[in-house]
């Protein structure tokens, strides 16, 4: 089984000898699956300029497949970079990545690729959003606050 976050869905490999089935669970009851389904709010968002992007995906188009460390190497790039550039290519469509192999594959899902400019920000307001974060204008703030104690008492 593989977790990836909380409300995010759950994954379960069955190992059927000479292939595997992937099975993947959303915890939602109602979800418009024609839609986004609010997952692009989920994904975690890294900044890697369009060019460093192509590179990445011609360079696993060259063998079809591959993990983010052997493009680390060939590129001579971090994991971090290709792993977020490798998103973006499956939020394009372009790419899947195969959970059970740990492996990024090329799959292209149209004839005409998808425009990477326009897939980055669901919304103008999402996107000047993410422009007032990277400009430090907004701060966010992940810690947790307990509001109650175990004994129900605040």
């Amino acid at each position: 089984m593989v977790l990836l976050g909380n409300g995010l869905p759950s994954f379960y490999i069955a190992d059927l000898g000479d292939m595997s089935f992937t099975l993947g669970l959303s915890g939602w009851t109602t979800n418009d699956w024609s839609r986004a389904g609010n997952f692009d709010l989920m994904a975690p968002r890294s900044h890697v300029d369009l060019l460093t992007q192509e590179n990445v995906f011609n360079a696993l188009k060259e063998t079809w497949f591959g993990t983010t460390t052997e493009l680390s190497r060939k590129l001579n790039l971090d994991t971090a970079t290709i792993s977020a550039s490798l998103t973006s290519y499956t939020q394009a469509g372009r790419v899947i990545y195969d959970l059970n192999s740990g492996l990024y594959r090329v799959r292209e899902l149209t004839q005409e690729p998808l425009d990477m400019k326009q897939l980055r920000f669901s919304s103008p307001l999402e996107e000047k959003a993410d422009q007032l974060i990277s400009e430090g204008k907004v701060k966010t703030d992940y810690s947790i606050k307990m509001m109650f104690s175990i004994s129900g008492e605040r």
